[in-house]
């Protein structure tokens, strides 16, 4: 019998967690040694991305006296303890102690496994000093944080739970850290606990030893005692539950409807289980209050959060405020929602969610059928996580003035961050910028997909986009995106997005002075400017399927922009007429290709403005005149094109290109640029053929040597005549000058003798992409306080069977501007090149099976939430 309770008590403790992906450990640590006048506890939880995990901390014990804490990004007190979140990048908790020799606590993390393109959530702790906020205790932490042990998710090259050693230089200390069984079950429940207690003791009775009786007892008495070191959430119904009171403890005394408001009132940053069924309006929510929907409820009802099913059991809202609210001490003092106060599985009609300067996390929400889907006024940054939103006029509608908050040791902005959610169908606008109110906060963005409104956006402040979908929105006459003048000084990017099938012009750019708009490794393709032009002959409203240019500061670096159409001017892009002390616009490393126009300029089209087309391919694109490129250059020719192929288009008038610079010489506009050997030439003014436009560098050919142009690859083969045809100086000009230094392919630009005409570079020389034959560790971002970077490990193992050719490097895609990488050990040099940043990892050849261990540091002065993706590359040659 004791053998029995051997083998069934480990397996019943340590089974919820696994299942649970959760790792829970108690701290223990003599601090004897440290000051008597006191020290501060760091809590530090610093988010890689999603999904997010969250970081419970109970049980503190100490013989000394704590402080107040304080809190920074998503952090706060909560019944038991305190809680860290990752809806913020850096989170953090800090908590004075003194007159200590001892301290222990409880940590439980969830340990969700960060999704592609994140890198991993990391828990560390800290013992610092009280004036300074340095460590006081010295680790063996390899990255130099000094922290005292880490927790992280996902496929850490340092495990889910590290526990570093005193290095013995600073104060001593001595700490241990070791895994705790977590509760039986998620939530508490009665008869659950008395049945395995029960059957412990029946096990204890048949033993013949104390010391079973004894283990048996003990585990009771542990059950017992659940129930008070765990918050169990308040339940909620309709009607209420079937038994008096209703306090909410459990779903047969659940609240009702009715009697919501005043219990989430009277329970200020408590959880809420809302089961199925209408709900009404919810007035406005306390500061870290969090309503969950999508229970059945009932007697049979869930017991633990994750089995709520908020798409089978519809919970609903009329609307929902949530405002700054008076704190009720009589002094004052405003509260303002941060990322605590949750609203997570709920359909929301009436008027939506209105949000006034407040930043709740919104999650597994369906809104609809209101004005404004989420209003958010006044600053407010909510953080929209995996929803559906739409409304009558805007499914999201932002305004200012920008707030800011304290993250780490600078304040910030706060930022409208909406993640994987659909936006727009059926809206007028899926996503409006509010001009009027003031200077509006950036917006970010990120794999979202915009669908089904009349427009899908209109912007006019920063905002941030990245892997997004912009798709079959439009009526024609209004484009998919269009870009306002309003806040000056503004930067607005798309990052790898798909702007595809909308009925309507794809991008409609009229940004503000000195604003930039930068669409990057992104696809543009498949749009329709349908309007009729007014008139035969004569351009119609609006220009462009793709693109439509209004002012300067736009530029598309590596990307496509294919199968556009309009039946005006310009089937890719159009560049308006506008006056430009300098130009600002830039097509770089892009391909724009199988556009087509009714008038002019199937790939691109311009009237009077100013334009810079770098080392990029226009081909297969059609149109009755300028099949590939069609200009006006009166006043003055403020355009030019550099190592760029315009081959293959068609027109029955200029196939290549139409242009008339109006008596001014064209010998630089057209640099090291080719077209075919049949292809011909116009002037722009009197739609006449012409002699070749082609300036210095420029030439003609039979082919341009594509690998399979018929199926739309239009990289060079290697007996392409474009191959080192271009003229190197610009590009190294653009890459010197902060921009990218990869092609279309994302390979080298330059790998050649000198850089190749056209989007594409050759492969030449070693430089080859093994990210596939490596296994690549990621660890997670852990904040170094004394050189004020983020520090992260990994791992690099040669995977492939064979030997891979050095020198090998990492590389850095899609690190956020401002972040530098720096400060890193086992590395042989470091370098940042224009485009994305990279290290030599190692000098010589890679052998199978090798590791390379490396520890990384991110210099991040303005707390940017740190995310990249990752690529090896191996081989001689420039990167």
């Amino acid at each position: 019998m004791r053998r029995l309770i051997k083998k069934i008590l480990p397996i019943a403790l340590w089974l919820p967690m696994a299942a649970a992906m959760a790792i829970d450990v108690h701290v223990d640590i003599d601090t004897s040694a440290l000051p008597a006048a006191g020290f501060v506890l760091a809590f530090d939880l610093v988010d890689g991305g999603s999904p997010g995990n969250t970081a419970g901390l109970g049980s503190l014990v100490s013989n000394g006296a704590f402080g107040a804490a304080s809190f920074i990004g998503d952090a706060a007190a909560v019944p038991g303890g305190f809680r860290l979140g990752d809806t913020q990048f850096f989170n953090e908790i800090l908590l004075p102690l003194s007159s200590a020799t001892h301290l222990s606590f409880d940590i439980d993390m969830s340990l969700a496994a960060p999704a592609p393109g994140a890198l991993p959530d990391a828990f560390a702790f800290f013992l610092l000093d009280r004036a300074t906020l340095l460590p006081l205790v010295q680790t063996t932490d390899p990255s130099g944080s000094d922290a005292l042990f880490t927790l992280q998710s996902g496929d850490s090259p340092l495990g889910p739970s590290t526990t570093f050693a005193d290095a013995g230089t600073g104060l001593p200390a001595a700490w241990t850290v070791v895994p705790v069984p977590p509760p039986l079950v998620p939530e508490p429940g009665s008869g659950l606990l008395m049945l395995a207690g029960v059957a412990v003791l029946r096990l204890a009775r048949g033993a013949r030893r104390s010391r079973a009786r004894g283990l048996a007892m003990s585990l009771m008495a542990l059950m017992a005692l659940l129930p008070g070191l765990a918050a169990a959430a308040l339940h909620v119904m309709p009607s209420g539950g079937t038994s008096s009171p209703h306090d909410g403890a459990k779903w047969e005394t659940a609240f009702s409807a009715r009697e919501l408001q005043t219990a989430i009132n009277n329970n200020a940053g408590a959880e809420f289980w809302l089961s199925r069924g209408a709900y009404g309006v919810l007035q406005n929510i306390p500061d870290g209050t969090q309503l969950y929907g999508g229970f059945v409820g009932g007697l049979l009802g869930e017991t633990s959060r994750d089995q709520r099913d908020p798409v089978a059991n519809f919970t609903e809202f009329d609307g929902i405020l949530i405002v700054p609210y008076d704190d009720g001490t009589g002094t004052g003092n405003t509260i303002i929602q941060g990322p605590g106060t949750t609203v997570d599985g709920f359909q929301i009609l009436g008027f939506g969610i209105l949000l006034e300067k407040a930043r709740p996390t919104l999650a597994h929400n369906v809104i609809s059928g209101a004005p404004v889907g989420i209003d958010m006024r006044f600053g407010a940054a909510p953080t929209v996580n995996d929803s559906q939103v739409t409304g009558k006029s805007y499914g999201i509608s932002v305004a200012g003035p920008v707030q800011t908050i304290k993250v780490g040791p600078n304040r910030v902005e706060a930022k409208p961050t909406i993640n994987r959610s659909t936006i727009g169908a059926g809206a007028q606008i899926g996503l409006l910028e509010n001009p009027a109110p003031g200077t509006l906060p950036t917006l970010v963005v990120n794999a979202s997909t915009f669908s089904g409104a009349q427009q899908a956006m209109e912007l006019f402040g920063n905002a941030q986009f990245s892997d997004c979908i912009v798709e079959k929105n439009g009526i024609g006459s209004l484009p998919a995106v269009q870009i306002g003048a309003s806040d000056p000084g503004r930067l607005i990017t798309f990052d790898r997005c798909k702007i595809r099938d909308n009925q309507g012009t794809g991008v409609l750019a009229s940004p503000s002075t000195d604003s930039t708009v930068v669409i990057r490794r992104s696809e543009i393709t498949g749009n329709n400017s349908s309007l009729p032009p007014p008139c035969s002959g004569c351009g119609g409203v609006p220009h462009a399927g793709g693109v439509l240019v209004n002012t300067n500061g736009v530029q598309i670096i590596e990307s496509v922009i294919t199968g556009n159409k309009t039946t005006s001017v310009g089937g890719g892009m159009y560049f308006s007429s506008f006056t430009n002390p300098t130009n600002r616009n830039l097509v770089v490393n892009s391909l724009i290709a199988g556009n087509s126009a009714t008038v002019q300029g199937g790939g691109i089209a311009s009237g009077r403005a100013a334009f810079s087309v770098l080392n990029s391919t226009i081909v297969g694109n059609a149109a009755p005149a300028g099949g590939g490129v069609w200009i006006d250059a009166n006043p003055s020719p403020a355009f030019s094109f550099v190592n760029t192929a315009i081959v293959g288009n068609t027109a029955p008038l200029a196939s290549a290109i139409g242009l008339d610079t109006f008596g001014t010489p064209t010998t630089n506009l057209l640099r090291n640029t080719v077209t075919l050997s049949t292809d011909t030439y116009a002037s722009s003014s009197s739609n006449t053929p012409s002699a070749s436009p082609l300036g210095s560098g420029s030439f003609s050919v039979v082919s341009a040597g594509f690998v399979a142009p018929a199926s739309g690859d239009y990289r060079l083969a290697p007996a392409s005549p474009l191959i080192d045809r271009g003229d190197s100086a610009p590009i190294s000009a653009y890459i010197a000058a902060g921009g990218g230094a990869t092609d279309l392919a994302g390979q080298p630009r330059m790998a050649g003798a000198a850089v190749d005409v056209g989007a594409y570079e050759a492969t030449v020389g070693g430089v080859v992409d093994v990210s596939s034959q490596v296994s690549l560790r990621l660890g997670g971002l852990v904040y170094d306080r004394v050189n004020r970077r983020y520090t992260q490990a990994a791992t690099i193992t040669n995977s492939s069977g064979g030997v891979l050719a050095g020198p090998v490097s990492l590389v850095f895609d899609g690190l956020p501007g401002g972040v530098t990488v720096t400060g890193m050990t086992n590395v042989t040099v470091n370098q940042l090149p224009a485009g994305s940043p990279y290290i030599d990892v190692l000098p010589t050849d890679f052998a199978a099976g090798a590791l390379l261990t490396l520890n990384l540091g991110f210099a991040d002065p303005l707390n940017t939430a740190i995310h990249y993706v990752p690529r090896v590359l191996s081989g001689a040659g420039m990167r």
